[in-house]
């Protein structure tokens, strides 16, 4: 009796032993799915880790000893969009009588030019026109430089050089990409940019009165600016005028806002890794030394909502451009905010979109003393 109660309670053991036995297993059972998860975290946190010192670690190292580096980072000419296949064709970006030029600069570096006749002056792309009978008028002469990334047929920048050309401003407009952008050869830096403007501007000085010549300088573009107008008028020459479109005044201020490198603004080798090395010759702008030099008239153009380039580097500029001028100069420097309210959404690149920029750059150009510029061509509007 004993023995079979016995053999019954070990039956029920068995066959609870094997009821739980076949229940299913709890997925953390013995940790062996804790220990692969915990297997992808590790590998996930060692891929987070090398990228984290790939970015902070490797590419400021980079960018402190190599020069190449900090041009590639700094002037992105190779987001080249427009396709620059295209831009020996100007017809194809909607540029009403557009005439294509290429010019060499020096060995192994030849600039791709556009120049955009005012609209009074189209007449003429209907009969034909040679090189030399372009500029056959009185009208001012924007030499246009951009600023970084894309070329010369960027969407934002075809909008301004039809202000320019199409509206009642009515100017000529020169615009040209910098070696390495575009389809022009070669690879920027800043005394490279500079030397190509410098070629633009005695090749455009071939056809015209240098008092009918106004440069405009856009983003980094108005830095390379004013450092060829300095550099001309060391050499005897002038222009009648400087348009700057949202400028910076220097690279500390510049660097520590502009979002590519903002991006690394909080580490404590920031200074020493980014903005010094930025001030090697191939990528060395000081904009606030150049335009103590500069006294011709300026007009600075920045919208309060530039997102790129404050509003309040334009204004520093500007400051140092009149404190460094006699009393009865002073008003040949203006400041407009474009874009005050926001309406239109300028930003950087877009102030082409406020309405009143023709009349402000017609006032700015009707206030030049330029001899061999009449007054009422420079304030006509067809």
């Amino acid at each position: 009796m004993h023995q079979r109660r016995k053999t019954n309670e070990t039956r029920n053991n068995g066959t609870n032993s094997k009821e739980i036995e076949t229940l299913p297993s709890h997925p953390y059972k013995n940790g062996v799915k804790s220990s692969a998860s915990g297997k992808q975290l590790c590998q996930q946190g060692h891929r987070i880790l090398m990228i984290g010192l790939i970015i902070f670690g490797l590419f400021p190292l980079l960018f402190y000893f190599s020069s190449w580096v900090r041009c590639q980072y700094l002037f992105g000419h190779l987001l080249n969009w427009p396709p620059s296949t295209s831009l020996s064709s100007p017809q194809n970006f909607n540029l009403n009588c557009t005439f294509n030029h290429n010019l060499g600069v020096e060995e192994g570096v030849t600039l791709g030019i556009w120049h955009i006749l005012p609209k009074t002056q189209q007449t003429k792309c209907q009969k034909g026109l040679v090189l030399e009978r372009e500029f056959e008028d009185n009208r001012i002469v924007f030499l246009y430089l951009h600023g970084v990334i894309e070329n010369r047929g960027a969407s934002h920048r075809l909008s301004m050089y039809n202000v320019l050309s199409q509206s009642q401003v009515d100017s000529h407009v020169v615009t040209f990409d910098y070696r390495g952008f575009g389809d022009s050869s070669g690879t920027p830096t800043a005394t490279g940019m500079t030397y190509d403007s410098k070629a633009v501007y005695w090749w455009l000085r071939k056809f015209v009165n240098e008092k009918r010549i106004v440069i405009w300088g856009h983003s980094i573009g108005a830095a390379v600016g004013l450092r060829l107008v300095d550099e001309l008028l060391k050499d005897g020459e002038s222009v009648a005028g400087i348009v700057l479109e949202a400028p910076f005044n220097t690279l500390d201020d510049f660097a520590v806002t502009y979002p590519p490198l903002v991006f690394f603004s909080f580490l404590p080798y920031f200074n020493t890794c980014f903005v010094e090395p930025l001030k090697g010759k191939d990528t060395f702008f000081n904009p606030e030394e150049r335009i103590v030099a500069v006294k011709k008239p300026i007009l600075f153009l920045h919208a309060p909502a530039d997102w790129l380039i404050p509003n309040s580097l334009g204004e520093k500029l500007y400051q140092k451009a009149q404190e460094n001028r006699p009393s009865h100069m002073k008003s040949s420097v203006q400041f407009v905010n474009i874009d005050e309210t926001g309406s239109y959404n300028c930003g950087h690149r877009w102030l082409s979109l406020d309405p009143k920029l023709p009349e402000v750059i017609t006032k700015f150009l009707g206030s030049l003393n330029t001899e061999n510029t009449k007054p009422e061509a420079l304030l006509t509007s067809a």
